[in-house]
Parts: C-alpha cells; sequence; structure tokens
C-alpha cells in the first residue's frame, strides 16, 4: 500500500482507516474450530478487505499493477514461486547468442525465448520446440493465446511458467495473461475487475469523522450519485464548488452539518490549494469532537501535489 504513492500522489491511506478495516476483517472471517483454518480464513480476508478499500481508490490503470504485485508477493512468500521467475516477468531480458529461425515471429520475441531458457535450465529446450514444430506457429498467431493451452507436453507447465512463457513470446497479450493469472491464483474476480462504484458500500466505511474523498477523472463526477443517495436517507444536501471564494461558506456549511446533521460535498478542493491546511485542521478537529450522527462531508478533486498528505 505504501509503494502506491510512487504510482500516483493522491493514493495515500491512513493508519486508522487500516486498523479499521483489520479488525473489522478479522471479526468477520469465517469462524472454524480448526486453528490452521482458522488463520488462513482470517488471512484471506483480512487480503480481500483491505484490497477493496485499496482498489476502490485507485484509477483503472493502476489497479492490476496492484493485484499483480500483491498476488506475487503472495506467492514468493509461500514459495510457490520464485524471485528469479518475477524479475524475468518484469524485466523481459533478452540473449542474442544465436539467429533467429523464426519466419513468423520478430527477433525481439526469439531473442527473448532464449534469455528464458538460458536463466532456467528446465526450460532450455523451448526455444528448439519452437523452431521445429508448427503448432507454437498456430498458438503464436492466435488472437487470445492466454485462454489457450501451450502446444505439446508444454500444456503441463506451471501457471507462473506460461505467464513467463507469453511473456517471452506474446509481450502484447501479457495484460489478459495477467489478469487469467491472479485470477486463478487469488480466486476471487474483484482482484480484476472492479464492480462499479456502490454508494451503499462506500458510506458502511465512512461517518461523521471519516469524509469520503473522491479522485476525479475526466468525464466523471459523482455529485450526483451522493445528492441521490442524501435524498434515499433523507439527509440535507448542501453542494460548493470551490474556487471562486467559497472558502468561507464552505468551512460555515461544514460547522453546520457536523452540528445540525446533513451531508456537505465541497468539489474540486484542487483548486484552492492555499485553503487545504484550513480545510484539514477544520477536519482534524471534528475528530476530537461529538458530531451529529446524520453528517457525512464529502470532497472531489482532481490530482494534484499541492494536496496535503494528511
Amino acid at each position: 500500500m505504501n509503494n502506491l504513492a510512487l504510482l500516483d500522489h493522491m493514493y495515500q491511506f491512513s493508519l486508522a482507516m487500516f486498523s479499521q478495516l483489520y479488525t473489522h476483517a478479522i471479526v468477520s472471517a469465517q469462524a472454524s474450530e480448526d486453528t490452521n483454518e482458522r488463520i488462513n480464513n482470517i488471512i484471506e480476508n483480512v487480503t480481500l478487505r483491505i484490497s477493496e478499500h485499496v482498489l476502490q481508490a485507485l484509477f483503472e490503470k493502476d489497479k492490476i499493477s496492484y493485484s499483480t504485485q500483491l498476488c506475487f508477493s503472495i506467492q514468493l512468500r509461500s514459495e510457490a514461486i520464485q524471485t528469479s521467475q518475477v524479475d524475468f516477468f518484469t524485466r523481459g531480458p533478452k540473449a542474442f547468442e544465436s539467429r533467429n529461425p523464426l519466419p513468423w515471429a520478430p527477433d525481439s520475441v526469439w531473442q527473448t525465448v532464449m534469455a528464458l531458457g538460458k536463466q532456467f535450465p528446465h526450460l532450455d529446450r523451448l526455444a528448439s520446440d519452437i523452431s521445429e514444430s508448427k503448432r507454437w506457429k498456430e498458438w503464436y498467431e492466435a488472437e487470445k493465446p492466454e485462454t489457450e493451452k501451450l502446444p505439446g507436453d508444454w500444456r503441463s507447465s506451471s501457471a507462473m511458467e506460461k505467464l513467463l512463457i507469453i511473456r517471452a513470446i506474446r509481450p502484447d497479450r501479457v495484460v489478459p495473461a495477467v489478469r487469467l493469472y491472479v485470477l486463478e491464483v487469488l480466486k476471487q474476480r474483484i482482484y480484476v475487475q472492479s464492480p462499479p462504484m456502490d454508494m451503499d458500500v462506500l458510506l458502511k466505511s465512512a461517518g461523521p469523522k471519516t469524509p469520503v474523498f473522491f479522485i476525479l477523472s475526466p468525464g466523471v463526477d459523482p455529485t450526483k450519485a451522493v445528492e441521490a443517495a442524501a435524498q434515499s436517507a433523507g439527509a440535507k444536501f448542501v453542494n460548493i464548488a470551490l474556487g471562486q471564494g467559497q472558502e468561507k461558506g464552505a468551512e460555515k456549511a461544514v460547522a453546520a452539518a457536523a452540528e445540525d446533521g446533513g451531508w456537505v460535498v465541497l468539489q474540486n478542493v484542487h483548486l484552492v490549494p492555499r485553503w487545504l491546511k484550513a480545510l484539514e485542521r477544520v477536519v482534524e478537529s471534528n475528530s476530537g469532537k461529538e458530531l451529529h450522527d446524520g453528517f457525512q462531508l464529502f470532497l472531489t478533486a482532481e490530482p494534484s501535489n499541492a494536496i496535503p498528505i494528511g
């Protein structure tokens, strides 16, 4: 989770929220009288619940990166795969010892296949099989080779070995191949296909002292969904677009809703970077007060380094 900030400054996760999710996941894990089974149930549920929260906060382009790293970390810890395999998958090295004999594949494919056999001795005959068997050409030309079995006795390869072969021969199909791999290992579709935003689920992890922060992407505006949810909940709804001298009005609206109840949406907080410290102080001061049970604060912003980490 901490490394996600390297992808985008906006990917920040609080220790308080992590602790809350962690505790809830332990309590809600499937019970068992067998100690080992109970521990496994807790580990699986903690991983799933925290990942649900994290994936909900990521842009679509970064979700598979998180799921892949999580999957590799779990398998490395259980020694189901080797660090050298992950390293090869990440770097895609090449070997230049021999000329490409394949008229149907570019030199880069042959060079990566040679490197694969060189680094993993049990795969050293892959290059000769590819150059001698027409079935490899057919597999290479398949529209979705990741869904096809590997030719010949290579079909008994492990899931990671198949992933490395796809990395070498059809690098254009690595992303869909990784999705299949993650699904096979982690067994939950949420890791590869996030469900649409569910306000009911979102609000369960929020509350008077836990604001909801929407990171905006082009063409996306959650305000209507929030307003509809407020109407369903019978909550007073206040929507303030910042950037036009509305800062004092926003502070008053948040203070009034915190005392009397109501939902407040502060849009585009990235447009008022100088005011964000004041907003942060308001949010922090609320955490130490008795707030109205019906109060909920929502913030929206485009990705911006000006937004403080708090």
